[in-house]
């Protein structure tokens, strides 16, 4: 129910009723008598040196004033790429117990319990208004094409808390059309309905919901959710943006006409054809733009007395793409070096004493806003529910000191952890250790010199993922039950049998053999508990090395950079079977860090480095999952094979380099 001031003129006069909006000096002292407002501006794709408080090119003076007049977080972390981090933020779990990351992509289950909800529990109205990608869209609306219904159906932004949603689903999409580049077709969605014909600039109808929503409830308590789409690709911008573009960005660049960027803003990928230098004007504009976004919204908050008792939170959900400014980090987003998880923050709140202009140097990262912005307005929290960030709202608040926490990466072929200063990315190929109280740029690597700080922090790491059912392909499964499993072939198996006259020299030149279509891509999303299986055995002809299977979405596989088994053999060198030619083997290798993606097609690479046959068996090939379920993707026979010579199932076969390529089942009595 909206708040109504009650003045009492005099005792002659009686009770006369004020609106709240009507006298901003009255609605700033009424805003002391009810809980903080909570704006956050939660950007795509920005990089800690694009704002120019940290001395990017390009002026951002609205942003800047977040930082500038509130407190600076100088070590905030978040993830490296998109949807797992709103899922962190979100519920303030890790995205592995969520099954929202370390990829993109996910569905967020509605069992989560979000900060959304809880405000909303406590009196809050909350809105989103930008990007959701934490699932997909309810419907399609009437823009669905052709094809559109293989994507599933998701519970939606509102079931997630929020009261109103205007916004898109997916990763990214053309900001003048909505185009999304996940669901081919037009994705903007006012609540449940998508309004595919809305014209406008992304950012601005961001921001033009964001501010009616904040009109239309400045006299409750209210979450205003803005994460905007800028600035991930692709790269468009308004061409009076680009006109703004400052020298220091163009460097004597000369500015193309309108006309020829509107070509470059046409579908998802034109402005890749850009030069490197119209790239960074183009980028520049939207910055510009996002810039003028942020200040509409906290002048309006301002013009209307509700700044002072707002918490206004500025920050990115992780760093910058190569086109942007990660500086002085080393990386970029699908990194875990600092450039790819180490971004901007920045919090402003005049009532709750935070406007002093001070740095906060203590830890703090996207798991921690849930549990410390609730606290901060005195919301009540389920305390049963268990959450991985932390309530810093008094330390923050008061700008003490913290004790250090451990902090969790798993990512594509490696993990890292982090305690204090202290930095270890886990490869088994390539242990790294960084001291970034002196090397924030990742740049002298210190595992040799201190080893038992390496076996610290290794088993840090080791122990979270354990203690998670995690099964990386970083991490060999050898503790694993089905890990001693012998192999158990039986009835049909599958027959391989490659010729190859040329040694493989250049990564171009691997055979990839798309052998099964796999389990229906859009039933099986891969979890982080899960592992691959499957049994094979080397013939008596054929080389016992320079072949590995691996799992993938697309052509892309999965074990390109890592997939070690539970002998810690690394997959991508192609090791033969164990104890050599005629014995079936089992082999276990973990996916987990592919979640939560599809399993769409399985995949055997030729890459020998020597010339002769190639000459094996597979069967039982399974996905197992934490819980023991057993998913089938080749066995016995039953499942559809795709042979090499029905395209587009065989990529880089090459007659000079593979002179027999064969693939049959036969009967293991046969054998």
């Amino acid at each position: 129910m909206k708040r109504i001031i009650i003045t009492i003129l005099t005792y002659l006069v009686g009770v006369t009723f004020v609106s709240a909006s009507s006298n901003p000096e009255e609605n700033k002292s009424n805003a002391k008598k009810k809980k903080p407002n909570i704006v956050i501006f939660f950007t795509d794709d920005l990089g800690y040196g694009d704002l120019s408080v940290n001395g990017g090119l390009t002026p951002t003076p609205n942003i800047d004033k977040i930082f500038n007049t509130g407190t600076t977080f100088t070590n905030y972390n978040t993830h490296c790429v998109c949807s797992p981090s709103r899922a962190g933020m979100l519920t303030a779990k890790h995205y592995v117990k969520t099954n929202s990351g370390p990829k993109t992509g996910g569905e967020l289950s509605t069992d989560e319990v979000t900060m959304p909800e809880t405000l909303q529990e406590n009196g809050y109205v909350t809105g989103a208004f930008g990007k959701w990608h934490n699932g997909a869209p309810t419907s399609y609306g009437g823009n669905e094409k052709k094809g559109s219904k293989k994507f599933q159906l998701g519970a939606g932004v509102n079931a997630h808390g929020f009261d109103r949603f205007v916004g898109y689903y997916g990763g990214g999409g053309n900001y003048f059309t909505r185009m999304s580049n996940v669901y081919a077709q037009v994705s903007w969605y006012h609540d449940k309905t998508n309004r595919p014909d809305e014209k406008g600039y992304t950012t601005d109808l961001i921001t033009k919901y964001a501010l009616e929503f904040i009109e239309k409830n400045k006299d409750e308590q209210f979450l205003c959710y803005i994460p905007h789409e800028a600035m991930h690709n692709p790269l468009n911008a308004k061409y009076e943006d680009i006109l703004r573009v400052p020298e220091a960005v163009k460097q004597g660049t000369a500015l193309l006409s309108e006309e020829k960027y509107k070509n470059y803003f046409k579908g998802s990928k034109a402005w890749m054809k850009m030069s490197d230098e119209q790239k960074q004007i183009v980028r520049s504009a939207m910055l510009l733009s996002l810039d003028d976004a942020v200040g509409e919204v906290v002048a309006y908050l301002e013009k209307e007395g509700l700044l002072d008792n707002t918490i206004v939170i500025f920050t990115s959900d992780n760093g910058a793409t190569p086109e942007g400014n990660n500086l002085p980090f080393r990386g970029h987003k699908h990194t875990i070096y600092e450039g790819g998880i180490h971004v901007p923050m920045g919090m402003m709140w005049e009532n709750g004493g935070m406007n002093k202009g001070e740095k906060y140097t203590g830890d703090f990262n996207y798991l921690d806003i849930y549990p410390t912005l609730t606290a901060m307005v005195g919301a009540k929290r389920d305390q049963s529910v268990e959450i991985d960030g932390r309530d810093l709202s008094k330390e923050i608040m008061g700008n003490k000191a913290h004790d250090n926490m451990v902090q969790q990466w798993v990512w594509t072929g490696e993990g890292a952890v982090k305690e204090g200063n202290w930095k270890l990315i886990y490869n088994p190929l390539e242990i790294q250790l960084y001291d970034l109280s002196t090397d924030l740029k990742e740049e002298n690597n210190l595992a040799e010199k201190h080893p038992e700080k390496v076996e610290k922090m290794k088993q840090l790491h080791l122990d979270f993922l354990r203690a998670n059912n995690i099964n990386p392909s970083y991490l060999p499964p050898s503790y694993l039950p089905s890990a001693s499993q012998k192999a158990a072939p039986q009835g049909e198996v599958l027959e391989f049998y490659v010729d190859q006259a040329v040694p493989i020299k250049s990564g171009k030149d691997v055979m990839r053999f798309a052998f099964a279509n796999g389990y229906d891509k859009m039933k099986y999303t891969i979890e982080p508990g899960d592992v691959v299986e499957y049994d094979i055995m080397v013939a008596e002809d054929g080389l016992n090395e320079g072949f590995f299977y691996s799992p993938t979405s697309t052509w892309k596989l999965l074990f390109a950079k890592s997939g070690y088994d539970q002998y810690g053999r690394y997959q991508k060198k192609g090791p033969g079977v164990k104890e050599g030619k005629g014995v079936w083997e089992h082999r276990v290798v973990g996916i987990g860090e592919a979640t939560p993606q599809k399993l769409s097609y399985n995949m055997m690479s030729f890459m020998g480095r020597k010339t002769g046959v190639y000459h094996f068996y597979i069967d039982n090939l399974i996905a197992r999952k934490a819980d023991g379920t057993v998913i089938e993707l080749w066995t016995s026979g039953k499942h559809t094979i795709k042979r090499w010579k029905e395209a587009p199932f065989m990529k880089n076969y090459k007659e000079n380099i593979f002179k027999k390529v064969e693939i049959k089942t036969v009967k293991l009595d046969q054998i």
